[in-house]
This record gives C-alpha cells, sequence and structure tokens, in this order.
C-alpha cells in the first residue's frame, strides 16, 4: 500500500489534475454567469442562493486547492491525509445540503443551462469526494485507535472518544513530560490529536461571557468541550458542563443552525480523561 509520504504525494497528485482538468472551465461558467446574473441565474428559483453555491464552490476550490510550482496540496496547504479528507467531506456535505436548489430548478430537457452547468460541477466534486474517502479513509492511513477516536465523534458517541483519547494519553511515558501535569498539558495533547486527524479545532474561542476550551464543528453539529484537571484525582466532568450551560457557550453558535453538544472532561494524573 506504500508509506504515508507516498500516499501523501499520490492523493496530492491526484487532486492537482483533477483540478488542472476543470477549474479552468468552471471560473469561466462562474465569470459568464456572474455577469448576466440579474437577467440570468436571478430569474431561476432561489436564484440568489444558486449563486452563492457556486460562488462557495469557486472560492473553496481556490482557496484550498490553489497550488505554486513545486508545491503538493499536502503539505502546502493541509498537513497531513486526515486533515484533507476532514475537508472534503464537509466540501461535500455543504454541497449536499444546498443540492435541493438545483433540484427546484430541473425540468427535464426545458432546463436552464445554468443549473445543468452546476449540477454537473456538484456531480462532479461529489464523485471525486467518494473516490478520495473511499481510498483514502482506512485504517492504513490513520492508526485504529486514533480512526476509532474519530468515528466516535462523529457518530456522537463522547464516552468512547474520551475512553480512547485516554488510552491514547496514557500511552505517553510519564518520564518523558517535560512540564507539570495540569489542564493546559492535556489540553495541549487532545487540541494536537484532533488537529492530526482534521477536526480542525478551534481552542480558547472567546464569547461574550469567557472562553470555551475547545469547539470542533462538524457539517451538521458542533461539540463543545470544557477541560478540568483535579489534583486530587477527583471526576470534574460535571463541574465542566455546568460551566457551559451557566456561561451559555452554545449561544455564540446557534446562528449557524447545527445541533450542539456540551462535553465536559476531567483530568488527573491517575486518571487522565
Amino acid at each position: 500500500m506504500g508509506t504515508i509520504v507516498e500516499k501523501e504525494r499520490e492523493l496530492s497528485e491526484y487532486l492537482e489534475e483533477w483540478v488542472a482538468a476543470r477549474f479552468g472551465e468552471w471560473t469561466e461558467i462562474y465569470h459568464g454567469i456572474n455577469s448576466n446574473r440579474r437577467t440570468g441565474i436571478y430569474r431561476l428559483k432561489f436564484g440568489e442562493q444558486l449563486h452563492q453555491l457556486l460562488y462557495d464552490i469557486i472560492g473553496n476550490i481556490d482557496e484550498h486547492f490553489a497550488i505554486g510550482e513545486r508545491q503538493h496540496i499536502i503539505p502546502s496547504r493541509f498537513s497531513s491525509i486526515p486533515q484533507l479528507l476532514q475537508f472534503l467531506e464537509n466540501f461535500q456535505e455543504h454541497i449536499k445540503n444546498r443540492y435541493y436548489l438545483i433540484e427546484q430548478n430541473m425540468n427535464g430537457e426545458n432546463t436552464d443551462m445554468i443549473v445543468f452547468d452546476i449540477y454537473k460541477i456538484c456531480n462532479d466534486i461529489n464523485e471525486m469526494t467518494s473516490r478520495c474517502l473511499n481510498t483514502y479513509l482506512t485504517d492504513n492511513i490513520i492508526p485504529i485507535p486514533y480512526q476509532q477516536a474519530l468515528n466516535a465523534l462523529r457518530n456522537n458517541n463522547v464516552d468512547l472518544f474520551c475512553s480512547l483519547m485516554s488510552g491514547l494519553i496514557m500511552n505517553i511515558p510519564y518520564n518523558i513530560h517535560k512540564e507539570k501535569l495540569d489542564e493546559g498539558y492535556f489540553h495541549t495533547i487532545i487540541h494536537v490529536i484532533t488537529s492530526v486527524l482534521g477536526m480542525s479545532p478551534l481552542s480558547e474561542a472567546e464569547t461574550a461571557d469567557g472562553r470555551i476550551d475547545m469547539m470542533i464543528e462538524f457539517p451538521n453539529k458542533i461539540f463543545i468541550l470544557e477541560f478540568k484537571y483535579s489534583a486530587n484525582n477527583q471526576n470534574r466532568a460535571l463541574e465542566a458542563i455546568d460551566q457551559i450551560k451557566e456561561k451559555e457557550y452554545a449561544k455564540s453558535y446557534y446562528i449557524k443552525g447545527k445541533t450542539i453538544y456540551g462535553v465536559g472532561i476531567s483530568f488527573s494524573q491517575e486518571r487522565r480523561i
């Protein structure tokens, strides 16, 4: 199956060729639609939303896949395969959630060419994303415990996620700790692990009433994590949950319209999580 570095190069080259074969044409389609939007796409059902969808697609491809000479998508745009795959999964979900905009404008042979063009673009992205996820989202890329932790959170199994993270942290030998065990130490480890897995955690997110220790966002849900450390091995998870509720950390994310979960995690030298 090859080394991780070989797989990173393989995936990068596939996506670079995929983009090179399509993006120029898609950019021309977008500019054509955009320049005549008031007499074209805006006249369709949900025309402004369709225009925004196309804008999002072109913008995301340009931002995340446009690279210079002698560069590769990994590591120039993404640090690892899991991080890239998480982006592709979110991108695919974003398009799927707006596919009804296309369906509402389908009218057989009378379907407007603008709709056909957007449909073909979305279909191509879906095919590419599914291929990448099916090919590279395997245990050969991500060690089994890490893959299980990622899937646990995706499936809302917070208890399993915490149990797996505890096992991963316990594997760090005590004698290599360079700093004291405290909340910051464990927070850093979880941030690093979730980042490598492509979850793009946001740490110390500011709110009107304090800072959220960590926020992890998926296409259809958000996890707000609060960490507590106990020097005497007490379980402070409920205290962390109470803080999330009392400070109303979830309020900042209501506008996203996603399901929000509060997760309290307690650390100690013996329990770890």
